[in-house]
């Protein structure tokens, strides 16, 4: 017979530690409950907590009321919000179509020059980072030139909005 049969404490390959006994099965109903009750964790408070204050509290401050109002007045916000965006979009619209095409053919390229010139002037801004203070003495006037650039790209760019706004955009009435 083996010197280390199964189970025995001689064998180096026996664990001490004990198992915990298994529970009986508890059936399919108790896994589902446990598994609700593990999904639903305080869900199930919230709901007495409701279902109670409908029934014992007046109508006004009811929780399904409470809630019923608060939902109420975000819906009815959020659809004033999208009408109001809605009529704005439709007036920019009517505006640029009545716009000749010409002048806005005109404006779009204006723009899109000045949108080039304002991202060159950014480059060279950040172009003259790379010329340290160290740097040969016989190229400070091109770092100091590249330097000047910086913040041209933004007023640019502020320059095409008030242009954007007096062809585009009426004054508001």
């Amino acid at each position: 017979m083996n010197q280390y049969a199964k189970g025995s404490s001689d064998n180096p390959s026996f664990s001490a530690v004990s198992q915990p006994p298994k529970q009986p099965m508890a059936g399919v109903l108790g896994n589902f409950a446990t598994t609700v009750a593990k999904w639903s964790g305080g869900a199930f408070i919230v709901g007495l907590a409701l279902v109670g204050g409908d029934a014992l509290l007046q109508e006004r401050f009811s929780p399904a009321h409470l809630i019923a109002t608060t939902t109420g007045k975000m819906v009815s916000d959020e659809t004033k919000a999208h009408t109001t965006a809605t009529a704005e979009l439709a007036r920019q619209n009517a505006i640029a179509q009545a716009l000749p095409p010409v002048k806005m053919q005109v404006l779009s390229d204006s723009m899109q020059t000045q949108g080039t010139i304002a991202n060159l002037a950014d480059a060279a801004c950040v172009l003259s980072s790379l010329f340290g203070e160290n740097f040969d003495t016989q190229y400070t006037f091109l770092r100091d030139e590249l330097r000047s650039t910086c913040g041209t790209g933004a007023a640019i760019r502020q320059n095409m909005m008030r242009e954007f706004d007096r062809n585009v955009m009426p004054a508001p009435r």
